[in-house]
């Protein structure tokens, strides 16, 4: 018994090898990016009560940042990880998710630089936002090349399935006229 393979697996041994690097590099660094934002989105919202870890107040009051800043963060973070991972988003819908994304992360290198954690408690709160905005910017090197495209390979021929066997098209097939009675012989 063969086993045919799937759509996508047809599609990801069509693409050649650099393009398909590509694309898992670009996914990779997508998902890094988008897992550290719903992170960031769920610590918003149901932690940010707790103390920071210098033990008085949370990360908002800590930064200096005004509370309403925290629920525009955090519906703009969610918009832009969907913006992301939804297939049919419109290109300059994800350019400003990826643009959104870059100021924030700097912004919050910035602002834990600023504060002087990089001293107080730990660097890695001002290394941390640096290295996920270099995963950003594979990400959108990846997405200016097209790599969330790669796997699909090529587009589609008429007539030609999947896996390249030809597919069957209902043809309309004329009969031919039933002999008249009139015509001679």
């Amino acid at each position: 018994m063969t086993v045919m393979p799937s759509t996508a697996e047809a599609a990801s041994r069509s693409a050649p090898r650099g393009a398909r690097r590509a694309a898992l590099a670009y996914w990779i660094s997508t998902g890094l990016v988008c897992a550290v934002m719903v992170f960031s989105v769920l610590s918003f919202t149901f932690y940010d009560h707790f103390p920071f870890p210098n033990g008085k107040e949370g990360a908002f009051v800590h930064l200096g940042l005004p509370p309403y800043f925290k629920v525009e963060l955090t519906i703009a973070k969610a918009l832009g990880v969907l913006a992301l991972l939804v297939p049919g988003v419109p290109r300059k819908i994800r350019e400003f998710a990826y643009f959104g994304f870059g100021l924030t992360l700097l912004s919050a290198a910035i602002a834990h630089f600023s504060v002087g954690d990089a001293r107080l408690l730990s660097p890695l709160y001002v290394i941390d936002p640096l290295l996920f905005l270099g995963c950003l910017t594979v990400s959108y090197a990846g997405f200016l090349r097209g790599a969330p495209e790669a796997f699909r390979g090529p587009p589609a021929q008429p007539g030609v399935g999947s896996n390249g066997a030809a597919t069957v098209r209902s043809v309309r097939v004329a009969r031919p006229a039933p002999p008249s009675e009139a015509a001679p012989r």
